[in-house]
């Protein structure tokens, strides 16, 4: 996790394009092979400082080779003219409203500041799809740190599982022993969504959506993930119903940089997240360099500045 900490803790983060920075190493893994859809990357209080740390942390993995990585130049080196998708809310996905509104308001801002600014532009596919097969792959990617415990409980859980429970964690329970076949035909759907996203970028420099679907929220620490709810806008969802966003992007290996644009009425951080594609992360970058130089920028809690 990169985007939802800097978005819940007001700071910067990048999560690179997938591959970019190797994981070999990584003490939470320990694994010589990469883990799809996971990747590393930098949190600081600075767009600057995110640079800095993906300069030193991209790159081959040393015992894979030595080829050296040249990543594209920025895009956009001002707000004007720049090309900005923004994606606001999606039906059949709970965003909170006050995500919803700071999004529009900085849209709004971009445009004063001479950018070019859609709220309908989107990849040609289907967006509750799209995020249907990243849960699905994502399971089957966490599926080599689980141990066989944890493994058997899902299978009990399968069981127990009413056929029309479409939840984030239903989805992902039923791609329990998942055959490498099947594995195959969700990764070819992906590349065609991958296809579209490059497609799309041609048309647009960046992407702005919500890092997830609500401010940072009091601490919640009781249970696995799939046991809490949280209540947005009045209605009640399953946590990891709260996905959406993270994966409409993530899923497809696409950079993203979250930065702050300011507070909820509770006073609690809200970030955008920032997306490119495919090793376009100087860009993401850039913009958040250009946010924060337009007044979007760390503010320390009190009591720690």
């Amino acid at each position: 996790s990169i985007r939802v900490p800097a978005h819940y803790c007001g700071v910067f983060g990048h999560k690179p394009t997938w591959a970019l920075c190797p994981t070999f190493g990584d003490p939470a893994t320990s694994a010589a092979a990469p883990t799809d859809i996971a990747v590393i990357g930098p949190l600081a209080r600075s767009a600057a400082d995110l640079d800095v740390a993906l300069a030193a942390m991209a790159g081959r993995d040393p015992g894979e080779g030595a080829m050296r990585l040249v990543l594209p130049a920025p895009r956009v080196s001002s707000l004007r003219g720049m090309r900005v998708a923004l994606w606001s809310q999606q039906p059949g996905h709970a965003t909170d409203h006050e995500i919803t509104r700071m999004l529009e308001d900085l849209g709004d801002r971009l445009e004063r500041e001479g950018a070019v600014v859609s709220r309908t532009a989107r990849p040609p596919f289907d967006a509750t799809e799209a995020y249907h097969l990243y849960l699905r792959l994502l399971d089957a990617a966490w599926s080599v740190r689980n141990t066989e415990e944890a493994l058997e409980a899902k299978r009990q859980a399968l069981k127990k599982l009413p056929p029309d429970d479409m939840t984030a964690d239903a989805i992902m329970v039923r791609c329990i022993d998942m055959s490498h076949r099947t594995w195959l035909q969700l990764n070819e759907q992906r590349a065609k969504f991958r296809r579209a996203w490059t497609a799309f970028f041609q048309d647009w420099d960046v992407l702005l959506c919500p890092p997830m679907a609500t401010p940072a929220l009091p601490h919640m620490q009781e249970g696995a993930t799939s046991e809490r709810h949280y209540t947005v806008d009045g209605r009640t969802i399953a946590y990891n119903d709260m996905l959406f966003w993270p994966g409409l992007t993530g899923g497809y290996h696409l950079p993203a940089t979250v930065a702050p644009i300011g507070f909820s009425a509770a006073g609690l951080p809200v970030g955008v997240q920032i997306v490119g594609p495919v090793d376009g992360d100087r860009t993401t970058i850039a913009v958040a360099k250009l946010l924060e130089a337009a007044g979007f920028g760390f503010v320390a809690p009190g009591g720690w500045d």
